[in-house]
């Protein structure tokens, strides 16, 4: 027999007596939730992912030439809580065309009422008021989550804008939004 059959076959030999080792890996991590918990705060007393902003009776002559603005209101959007905070570093809304948005960036209306739209405008403390367009999101405002709390309060404006002289009759219409985290 020669030299490299018998190292062969005691290759085989030890092969067949080796045993493997039972062992695992262990995988864990933390999903993060695509979103976290809104609230909406209108003067309609909403509280919840919807709200019902009730803008004030106002005059049409109020809104006699085009640009002219009344009736504005406040509301917030308010993102996480004490209970469930939100882990995400900044939150913006982003607003978006769910048909009633026109060309202006502003929201047409489709009540009773003529050549009036709706403005809404960021509203947060030294932004300067400036109206956001609703068809690019443009001035809405990104802010940070601080850690400490989880959570954070975006405010917003709302009012009657005039298109050309107002007519009277009822205003409604609305907008969708969606949590962005940039």
């Amino acid at each position: 027999m020669n030299i490299r059959a018998l190292a062969l076959a005691g290759a085989l030999v030890l092969a067949g007596e080796s045993q493997a080792q039972t062992a695992q890996v262990t995988f864990s991590g933390n999903l993060l939730p695509t979103t976290c918990v809104v609230n909406v705060r209108t003067n309609g007393g909403s509280l919840g992912g919807d709200g019902t902003l009730v803008l004030a009776p106002v005059p049409a002559k109020d809104l006699a030439n085009p640009g002219d603005r009344t009736g504005r209101r406040i509301w917030q959007v308010i993102v996480g809580n004490d209970m469930e905070q939100c882990l995400a570093p900044r939150v913006q809304v982003g607003f978006r065309n769910a048909g009633k948005v026109n060309a202006e960036g502003r929201l047409s209306n489709s009540g009773t009422a003529r050549n009036v739209d709706i403005v809404i405008s960021n509203a947060e403390i030294g932004s300067g008021n400036p109206d956001i367009d609703l068809t690019s999101n443009k001035n809405s405002q990104v802010r940070d989550i601080p850690p400490a709390t989880g959570w954070v309060t975006l405010t917003y404006a709302s009012e009657y804008y005039a298109t050309t002289r107002a007519t009277g009759g009822t205003v409604a219409t609305s907008v969708q939004y969606d949590l962005i985290y940039p």
